[in-house]
């Protein structure tokens, strides 16, 4: 698994920052910069050198490995960025309109009859990458509301100039690559590509001031897909669908309506995204929007919540780099410093019932998000997590009770973790005067927390992520989607007490 680009983190003020070039060239640029700002730079000035360019002329499976380094996007498992609609609204929408695409409207007539001209047109084969372009761009445009320029380039590179890019003040919302079939014209590269231009020195305004957030159009014969990036402090590339074959034996009528509404979406996206870049205010080449690199969630509701400022992305003590998939950051929240969790799932009352008896941090505020991504946000609980302050030693005693407590309060209430480990305990040491917790009334000298809720399930019903890293030794039964059995948190806690390890 490649590394993950940030690796020491400082706090980031939610504000413009003036930069100069003397600093973005000085040998140690971390004392004069955040480090998502410090990662964002690197990114360009790779994006912008020549390795990059041949990178995209990859052929061979050690050259498209090389393409993957740069880019998250899924592949190989486990080598993906923070969920992009935490980032983008626009996004958020996509993924929750596509999650509910039964209860859209139906589309009009006018609407259908050019899906079907754009399905018929996709089935058909064509000499060349040229005529198939040619052929579907227009229907593209129709169906979308876009106007594409097409062999717009900011490289001599010759593959860099087969696209079309649809604008908006210099700004490039949406991007579509083209190949006349699957499996021919080398591998498809429009993330990349997309990443080169924005490291050109023209795009310097809008990067400075967005996350650069672009909508993609992935065209493989008569197969499409649609997926979207954005630019942090990793560039971040996931796909919104799958791709989708128009034509068929049988139920024909269901698919065009399937994919007439899938094309609304997206329509609609990119509506409000090319009015999003419309009414951008640009700064000087020298200033940046340090909010640009951190979440802007999207809200399902008015969550009536007290301001939620995001500072930086979070760096447990003891780790020398950030596993980028994971989705943690220090905020504030009315006035307070927290902990925000971004995740696929979670069980908030799990949360509550252990954080109640003092053996998590307090869980302030949770939601579930427009996209389907929960938010947790928490207390900042300033110490390290077991596997670092007891590594190659056991665990305290009143470690291992307060541990024990808590696994207790979840299997009563019938839940299992799910992922009881020494990284997921996190050990604050006490002072004389801090209270005791609930479960018992004596001051030990370390307070445990039980951490990380988002794998939490029903015993004998809910399942392990289909993703669950085998590398980690789990007890017999654990296996990718298998039932969640408390016997399962038990066998790990005995580990936990004894072992420095979590493997």
């Amino acid at each position: 698994m490649r590394p993950a680009t940030s690796s020491r983190l400082t706090f980031m003020e939610r504000e413009t920052v003036t930069m100069s070039s003397f600093l973005l060239n000085i040998i140690q640029p971390e004392f004069n910069l955040p480090k998502e700002e410090q990662d964002h730079q690197r990114i360009i000035e790779y994006a912008g050198s020549n390795a990059l360019e041949n990178k995209l002329t990859a052929a061979s499976t050690s050259e498209y490995m090389a393409y993957l380094d740069f880019i998250y996007n899924g592949r190989p498992a486990g080598c993906m960025g923070p969920p992009i609609t935490i980032y983008e609204e626009v996004f958020a929408d996509i993924a929750d309109d596509l999650a509910h695409l039964e209860d859209l409207p139906d589309t009009n007539q006018d609407i259908l009859d050019e899906i079907g001209d754009f399905a018929n047109q996709s089935l058909q084969t064509y000499s060349s990458t040229f005529e198939r372009e040619s052929t579907l761009y227009h229907l593209i445009e129709t169906l979308l509301g876009v106007e594409m320029i097409r062999n717009e380039d900011y490289s001599t590179f010759m593959d860099m100039k087969r696209h079309a890019v649809a604008k908006e003040r210099d700004a490039i919302y949406l991007y579509v690559e083209c190949k006349n079939e699957l499996g021919l014209g080398g591998m498809e590269r429009g993330a990349l590509t997309m990443l080169r231009y924005i490291a050109n020195p023209k795009y310097a305004p809008i990067r400075n001031v967005t996350c650069c957030p672009c909508i993609h159009i992935s065209i493989a014969g008569p197969y499409i897909s649609f997926g979207g990036s954005i630019l942090t402090d990793i560039y971040n590339f996931q796909p919104f669908t799958d791709y989708m074959f128009p034509g068929s034996y049988s139920y024909m009528a269901s698919k065009t309506n399937h994919i007439a509404k899938v094309f609304g979406v997206f329509r609609s996206a990119l509506n409000k995204l090319r009015d999003k870049y419309k009414g951008l205010e640009y700064y000087g080449p020298m200033r940046k929007n340090r909010s640009r690199l951190l979440p802007q969630p999207g809200y399902l509701a008015d969550p009536n919540i007290q301001t939620l400022a995001f500072k930086t992305r979070f760096l447990p003590r003891g780790c020398y780099y950030y596993p980028i998939c994971l989705a943690l950051f220090l905020a504030k929240f009315g006035g307070q410093q927290v902990m925000v969790k971004f995740s696929e799932r979670y069980s908030p009352d799990a949360h509550y019932a252990v954080a109640k008896a003092g053996l998590a941090p307090k869980l302030l505020f949770h939601t579930r998000l427009r996209g389907g991504v929960h938010m947790a946000i928490m207390e900042y609980i300033d110490g390290s997590d077991a596997k670092h302050e007891f590594s190659n030693r056991e665990l305290t005693d009143d470690v291992v009770k307060q541990v024990k407590a808590a696994i207790t309060i979840l299997h009563d209430m019938n839940l299992v973790h799910g992922d009881v480990r020494r990284s997921n305990i996190l050990i604050k040491k006490e002072q004389e005067s801090e209270a005791a917790t609930d479960v018992d009334p004596a001051r030990h000298a370390y307070r445990a927390y039980l951490v990380d809720f988002d794998r939490v399930g029903l015993a004998s019903v809910d399942r392990y992520t289909p993703f669950l890293n085998m590398v980690i030794y789990w007890p017999p039964g654990v296996r990718p989607g298998g039932l969640m059995e408390k016997e399962h948190d038990d066998v790990l806690f005995q580990r936990i007490i004894r072992s420095g390890s979590d493997m």
